[in-house]
């Protein structure tokens, strides 16, 4: 789809899902809802909040925030989340994402999980290296890898 913005009329063209294209019915020129008015759709939108039981206050605009966090939350890059809301400025677009104790949950596991495969890696590093030096006599690695020769040690892993 190709969106003109009101409020800077900037130009983008849009992605939209099969289901959003199935919904929206077929292609054609102007607008999608030919006659909807803000106000039409404040007032349904508005008995959607109440009739889900929510009790903050909820606007079209917070559903921008929303869009945005969803979008990072699954792993969308800052700067597709840019195109995606028409923003010239990356900044712009971060001000809309809300980081989420599920972002953080994701990125500390996330990182441990690197961890523990780069021990695990190092282990079959050094194992190996065990195994190239196990028939020379005196000769071993230490745990980082050195390899240790009477009292002389000679860095064998980078």
């Amino acid at each position: 789809f190709r969106i003109v913005t009101k409020k800077t009329g900037a130009v983008s063209h849009h992605p939209v899902s099969a289901e959003a294209m199935d919904a929206c019915g077929p292609v054609g020129d102007g607008l999608i809802f030919k006659g909807l008015t803000l106000s039409m759709t404040t007032i349904t939108f508005k008995k959607w909040v109440t009739d889900a039981g929510i009790s903050k206050p909820v606007t079209f605009h917070t559903l921008r925030h929303t869009y945005a966090t969803l979008l990072h939350e699954n792993g969308n890059s800052l700067y597709t989340i840019q195109n995606l809301m028409i923003h010239l400025h990356p900044g712009t677009t971060a001000q809309y994402i809300c980081n989420s104790d599920a972002l953080a949950r994701k990125a500390a596991d996330s990182l441990h999980v690197q961890i523990k495969e780069a021990a695990i890696q190092s282990q079959r590093i050094i194992q190996v290296k065990k195994q190239d030096y196990s028939n020379q006599p005196g000769t071993w690695l230490n745990l980082r890898g050195d390899m240790i020769t009477g009292t002389k040690a000679s860095r064998t892993i980078g």
